[in-house]
């Protein structure tokens, strides 16, 4: 094994500063201070901190995002990274069958994997959410604030603005649109799993 191996199984992972989290299989997180990354230390293992089935598994600022599944839809939480973690939960969204989901600035994303729907949620001060009708497919979805861009499969790229409430318009990729990720002024687009467009 490389110097730095982690020796546990994993569905998905992010790096909050020098933190790794893992979400391992059944539902439960365990944390690594990766100062040294040749010799990654256990801040805690298999902490039961949220039961339900793992969406997506986001840093923001110094906590984890942590989207689940719960009966007839989507629970948004937070989870600490410390020695004694413990989580809370931010909201939850009935009916909404969550995907693939983003944080830009203190604002999560989150697309609705069949529907095409796209949940906005403000993380400052009192939470606030809003759920547009983005296309009739939406795979993924980003933000250059103030517009949206949703990957909306063979439509291409749609765009969006106002937290959602202004339709902006569509850009045609050559494929299907799978992902989306906002650059320095220029979005760009996984088409068809070819090539990686840019739209400025």
């Amino acid at each position: 094994q490389q110097p730095g191996t982690i020796d546990r199984r994993a569905t998905s992972m992010e790096v909050v500063g020098s933190t790794l989290v893992l979400h391992g299989t059944p539902s439960v997180m365990s944390a690594y201070d990766i100062t040294n990354p040749a010799s990654p230390q256990p801040i805690y293992l298999d902490a039961n901190l949220i039961s339900n089935d793992y969406v997506d598994l986001l840093a923001w600022n110094d906590v984890v995002v942590v989207i689940t599944e719960v009966p007839g839809g989507i629970a948004v939480a937070k989870a600490t990274v410390t020695a004694s973690p413990t989580a809370e939960l931010i909201t939850d969204l009935a009916g909404f069958d969550g995907g693939r989901a983003r944080i830009v600035g203190n604002t999560l994303y989150v697309v609705e994997r069949e529907d095409g729907g796209v949940a906005v949620i403000g993380f400052t001060g009192q939470e606030e959410r809003t759920i547009f009708d983005a296309a009739t497919f939406a795979r993924g979805v980003t933000s250059m604030p103030p517009r949206i861009a949703v990957a909306a499969g063979d439509v291409g790229v749609r765009f969006y603005r106002n937290g959602g409430s202004l339709a902006e318009g569509v850009q045609r990729t050559h494929g299907h649109a799978w992902d989306v990720l906002a650059g320095t002024n220029v979005f760009y687009v996984a088409a068809n799993g070819h090539q990686i467009e840019v739209i400025r």
